[in-house]
């Protein structure tokens, strides 16, 4: 179409194919279009948070509302819990651990580490450990990444989107909404600006200091948390 580049063909490992004007890369923070398009840009950056959290049977006598996101600052670490209508919670412990033992911890036993949160919480309330101790289910293990800031956000008719280009730690709750503001003005500079690389600019020139800014203010939350 007149203003765009060359077409783009895409190729899926289930040797299917589409061809398209552009290509907006929006498949996360180990982004494979990223990686395409810019081999040679740093990885994504360990934060230094690494979170453990379950899901279990919510206590009867618990008293607690449902459908509210409880954020609690413990002694020692973090605490948070979301009790659903069902009955269950999901709850989650953020810590902090040296980036070379990563996979260590992340091959501890579920006993373990009930018992190492049980140890990080002695001093808070019961509550937090009766849902640490009554979690049957395999415990989830997360080491929170987010990505350097990159300079340049697209390349020819292949642009970036989302937690491809601007992932931050989720400490201040914005990723989501960082990823959606993206989305709608990417698509407003597409329809705005005829050619699809002056497109691309003026998107990144909008949304880089909102991005940078955001990045700033998570790293802050997890040093606070």
């Amino acid at each position: 179409k007149e203003g765009f580049a060359s077409a783009v063909t895409v190729f899926f490992d289930d040797e299917t194919k589409f061809d398209g004007d552009f290509v907006v890369g929006c498949d996360g923070i180990n982004s494979k279009a990223r990686q395409i398009i810019m081999p040679n840009l740093p990885k994504p950056q360990y934060t230094g948070s690494f979170v453990v959290g379950g899901t279990t049977d919510t206590p009867k006598y618990a008293g607690k509302p449902t459908d509210v996101l409880s954020f609690n600052f413990g002694k020692k670490v973090f605490f948070a819990y979301y009790i659903m209508p069902t009955g269950k919670t999901v709850w989650w412990s953020d810590i902090r651990i040296p980036e070379e033992s990563i996979k260590e911890n992340m091959n501890i036993p579920n006993e373990s580490w009930k018992n190492i949160l049980l140890k990080q919480h002695e001093r808070d309330s019961e509550f937090f450990r009766k849902l640490v101790r009554s979690t049957n289910d395999k415990m989830t293990r997360l080491a929170i990444h987010d990505l350097p800031t990159f300079d340049v956000w697209f390349k020819g008719n292949v642009c970036l989107a989302g937690d491809t280009i601007h992932a931050v730690a989720p400490h201040a709750g914005q990723g989501a909404s960082l990823a959606m503001e993206s989305a709608m003005m990417l698509a407003k500079c597409l329809r705005d600006i005829p050619d699809v690389e002056n497109a691309f600019s003026a998107y990144q020139k909008l949304r880089q200091d909102r991005a940078i800014d955001t990045k700033k203010m998570s790293r802050r939350n997890v040093d606070m948390f």
